[in-house]
């Protein structure tokens, strides 16, 4: 069972908080505390992540969505919305796809969704590293680097690194590894609900490819920030899901996105 907190009026369509690789509930916090004044709002730790054990679900991402569906199931919660960031996008891809009764859309934070050739490339590079030098020795500078704009480094940068770096490193690399070989167009396809997919300054995922799958979902941009978009440009954000619960989610009958 997943961790969680949870705040606001039940009733309406409830929001459901997923974090990053590496990460925890804690990094939604700005959303957590926006929504929850207006909506039911959750916010859920991944196995493995921040208070909820791994236990005996294997570091698989199908592992990890079955464990957000279950969390829906457990909750008995209907026509929610999903909001992941970074690799909790793309988890709520496959979780709404897993559960399309449940899940009336998805917002995916700069998710994987998919990854430009640039990014992929960029792992690949990651894990010749990791496997010449070792996991400890490149993963602090890889995450400064490479998800933090130079205007964002600080000491709120180094808490996150620092929080994502007490991961453990056979579950962070087990997981990170499957980012550049995951069919994500499979995913994409399965998933049946309206989407808004909002990448920074330089987005992780493939706008072209994701245009191509996913015709119909909302693409978008933020500008000044890196990968963590739900931290550095917080309102930025919040307006464009407001935007997206007022009138993308009931675009498309039932909740279906036809394409």
């Amino acid at each position: 069972m997943l961790s969680f907190d949870e705040a606001g009026q039940s009733g309406g369509k409830p929001l459901i908080l997923v974090h990053g690789w590496c990460c925890n509930r804690r990094h939604m916090a700005g959303l957590f505390q926006h929504f929850s004044r207006s909506r039911h709002v959750f916010a859920v730790d991944l196995p493995g992540h921040g208070q909820t054990p791994i236990q005996d679900t294997p570091p698989l991402m199908d592992a990890f969505a079955a464990s957000l569906s279950a969390f829906l199931m457990e909750r008995e919660l209907f026509n929610a919305i999903l909001v992941g960031h970074s690799m909790g996008g793309l988890l709520s891809v496959l979780a709404a796809g897993q559960q399309s009764e449940r899940v009336a859309g998805v917002v995916s934070l700069d998710g994987p969704l998919p990854l430009t050739a640039q990014a992929r490339a960029g792992y690949e590079g990651l894990f010749s590293r990791i496997r010449a030098e070792g996991y400890r020795a490149v993963a602090a500078r890889f995450v400064r680097e490479v998800f933090f704009l130079p205007l964002e480094r600080g000491s709120l940068c180094e808490g996150i690194v620092a929080d994502m770096l007490s991961l453990p490193e056979d579950l962070a690399v087990a997981l990170l590894s499957q980012l550049p070989t995951l069919d994500v167009g499979k995913a994409l396809t399965a998933c049946r609900v309206p989407m808004l997919c909002i990448g920074g300054s330089f987005p992780r995922f493939d706008q072209a490819a994701l245009a191509r799958l996913r015709p119909r979902a909302w693409i978008a941009r933020v500008a000044l920030s890196g990968h963590f978009v739900q931290i550095f440009a917080l309102p930025q954000i919040i307006a464009m899901i407001e935007k997206f619960l007022e009138s993308g989610v009931t675009a498309s009958a039932a909740g279906s996105d036809p394409r």
